[in-house]
């Protein structure tokens, strides 16, 4: 009796850690426009989760679907080896975690007056950044931000 109700233990939580392990942390939407793939915010504004294009050169969105482009989420661009100049619009206020992150080809960023939020590790690893300016509305820089940037190194 003792042993079948250890092995029934021992099964029901392999059954709950599988079930965990198959729920991804974090599910893209959907949802895309051109190479952008996006999400509606509870406030209608426009969450950029990811970039699938392959462009060297980019202006990101203001507007998709007639709302307000107002974060760029984790880990959008992580990676990216093609973006070398990215100008980010008026109206965006965060840039997630990681949003950049290991972009290596990355060397110049255009950053809007409405930004106020760099997230933990959001450039880390643009080892190209050379040219980026802060606005004066930034009130929070995350930890490691620009870690390892050719801009301000390690």
């Amino acid at each position: 009796m003792k042993s079948t109700k250890t092995l029934s233990f021992i099964l029901a939580t392999l059954i709950i850690f599988s079930m965990m392990l198959s729920v991804p942390a974090q599910a893209l939407s959907d949802k895309t426009f051109g190479d952008y793939r996006y999400s509606v915010n509870d406030d209608d504004t426009i969450t950029i989760e990811a970039y699938t294009g392959n462009s060297a050169e980019l202006t990101l969105p203001d507007k998709i679907e007639g709302k307000s482009v107002q974060v760029i989420g984790n880990n959008a661009f992580y990676g990216n080896l093609n973006v070398k100049k990215i100008s980010i619009p008026n109206g965006v206020t965060v840039l997630g975690e990681s949003a950049f992150a290991n972009c290596t080809e990355l060397t110049k960023v255009v950053l809007p007056e409405t930004l106020n939020k760099i997230d933990n590790a959001t450039f880390f690893g643009c080892t190209q950044l050379t040219d980026i300016s802060l606005p004066d509305n930034i009130t929070s820089i995350g930890n490691g931000a620009f870690y390892y940037c050719e801009i301000y190194g390690p």
